[in-house]
């Protein structure tokens, strides 16, 4: 074998062994708390480096790479360790429980469609809908939705639609408030809806904190996840909900500081990986583009029955909505 192929060698094996080292950090990024806000932002892309893996271990097959085994034995398991929470059977139905449906949807400042999905909104057969990114522009246009659904908070004759935030009901909002974090200029509503059918009540808390694109907005973000946390704890209320788009995946560290303090599961558990965000005109290439940050926690007694995404029109979010048995 001559030099040249030697070296070719050696340098085809270097790039592999520094992608198997690179994927490996990346992938134990969940298992450590962020401190940088860089570094939290790389562990919310648990899928892409979950495919990252997948292709680097064919790679260790194919050119049977020194300890390929073990570095593809360790890649299988983390791969597994970060994706089974999306995949894992969850407990599905509640005898003679309440049912729920809820959605939520991002709907965009900017979006050229948004009186032809104000119908299509209305006429679904959601109980409660959470709209984000609602324009206090368009709070004439967002009262239509008020003939489906007769009970909201965040119209512009109550908030402004605080943060962008908006929220519709079928079933009576017996409380209401809309909390303004000062310093962070978000809001947080809060409202107890009651069961038509039941009286059961349900806390409901719809949150859309700022995008850690920097430091100080990553600092903002997580600084509303603390005085949610609080919130949620001071309720009495055995049914609460958190829901909207969080701008965080569940492998977040803050994320899972979040759950932790509120002591609520996510429905996301059984339902695999929805790309909820962001995907521009790539419907394609989605999957691989995505973060998944729009969610809905939910306390431990709850079961999800089915959870469902629709792609729609002028948005780059996914509308979610999530069926919940209440008991």
């Amino acid at each position: 074998m001559d030099k040249l192929n030697v070296n070719v060698i050696a340098l085809r094996s270097g790039f592999i062994w520094g992608g198997n080292a690179l994927i490996l950090v990346l992938l134990s990024l969940p298992f450590f708390s962020a401190q940088q806000w860089w570094l939290d932002n790389l562990s919310n892309l648990q899928w892409q480096w979950s495919l990252c893996a997948g292709l680097l271990i064919v790679i260790n097959i194919i050119y049977r790479l020194r300890f390929y085994t073990l570095l593809s034995g360790l890649l299988v398991m983390l791969i597994i360790n970060q994706q089974w929470f999306l995949y894992q059977p969850q407990q599905t139905s509640l005898e003679e429980a309440q049912t729920l449906n809820i959605g939520q949807f991002n709907i965009s400042y900017t979006n050229p469609y948004f009186n032809e999905l104000l119908p299509q909104l209305g006429e679904s057969d959601l109980d409660v809908i959470v709209l984000q990114e609602a324009s206090d522009k368009q709070g004439l246009n967002l009262s239509l939705l008020l003939q489906y659904y007769p009970y909201s908070l965040g119209l512009e004759s109550l908030n402004g639609t605080p943060s962008g935030l908006a929220l519709f009901s079928r079933w009576p909002i017996i409380e209401s408030k809309s909390h303004q974090l000062n310093a962070e200029k978000t809001h947080i509503l809060e409202v107890v809806i009651q069961s038509p059918k039941s009286q059961t009540p349900v806390q409901i808390y719809a949150i859309h904190p700022v995008s850690p694109r920097n430091e100080q907005l990553w600092l903002q973000r997580n600084k509303t996840f603390v005085y949610l946390s609080e919130l949620v704890s001071e309720s009495l209320l055995d049914n609460k909900i958190i829901i909207g788009d969080f701008n965080s995946s569940h492998w977040s560290s803050a994320f899972k500081k979040l759950q932790r303090n509120t002591a609520l599961k996510n429905s996301a558990a059984g339902f695999g990986y929805i790309p909820s965000w962001s995907h521009g005109g790539l419907h394609g290439w989605w999957p691989m583009l995505s973060a998944y940050v729009d969610h809905c926690l939910i306390s431990p007694q709850m079961a999800v029955l089915n959870k469902y995404q629709q792609i729609m029109p002028g948005s780059d979010h996914r509308l979610i909505k999530t069926l919940l048995a209440i008991p």
